[in-house]
Formats: C-alpha cells, structure tokens, sequence
C-alpha cells in the first residue's frame, strides 16, 4: 500500500485488497531501517473510486516520536499539507 496523505494523529492509504470496514482496527508499518514506525490504528473512513480504494488510519497506539522525526522530515522536504 502507499501512503498518499499524512498527519500528526493518522494516514491516508492507496488500499490494495478488500477494503476494511470502519471501526476495524489494523497494524501499519511506514519508512524503512531506522526510521520505521508501526502503528495500531483504527479505520476511521473509506472510498472506494471504481477499481481504486483509499483508507484513512488514525493512529491509536505506537511510536509516535519517529513519527513526529518522520513529520518533520517531510515538511522539510516541500511537501504540500494534506
């Protein structure tokens, strides 16, 4: 899955497979080496576009500091706000 869409409290996933229903929890992993971070999070919505779907994660529990490192790398790196 890529992610298309980042925050402070979640993500935004190009979804590939069966879409979740809202309310079910899931593990996320994102970035690599030392800078992974996994998540528990919870889907929160979803959109299916045709063969498309996007699934938005809001993050319940995890490693919220490299993710803040994670944040700001991206900020620094001229990618618009989502």
């Amino acid at each position: 899955m890529t992610t298309f869409s980042v925050s402070e409290g979640g993500c935004g996933l190009a979804w590939s497979g069966p879409v979740p229903s809202i309310g079910v929890p899931v593990d996320v992993r994102l970035g690599a080496g030392k800078l992974a971070a996994s998540f528990r999070g919870e889907v929160c919505w979803t959109v299916q576009s045709g063969r498309t779907a996007t699934v938005g994660v809001r993050f319940v529990a995890g490693a919220r500091s490299t993710w803040a490192m994670m944040l700001t790398d991206v900020k620094h790196s001229g990618a618009p706000p989502a």
